[in-house]
């Protein structure tokens, strides 16, 4: 259930954490907020730099969203 670079989840959980989130919805009347990022120019850098560097600026993304987040909210990949 998680992303073997980044170590955050992985798409199959957020699609299983999206499905339990609108069954709550529907369920309790329980809003929720999806926010979706993009890394600008992503594929310019692995094109230039690599791979190898890529990898390491996702990683980076992934952290700083991490230690940004409540305890209940979740980041994918």
């Amino acid at each position: 259930m998680k992303d073997a670079l980044t170590q955050i989840a992985n798409r199959r959980h957020f699609e299983f954490t999206l499905k339990t989130m609108i069954d709550q919805y529907h369920q309790f009347n329980q809003s929720f907020g999806i926010l979706m990022i993009d890394v600008d120019y992503f594929k310019i850098i692995n094109d230039t730099y690599g791979h190898t560097l890529g990898d390491e600026i996702l990683k980076l993304v992934a952290k700083s969203l991490v230690s940004n987040i409540k305890q209940h909210d979740v980041i994918s990949r």
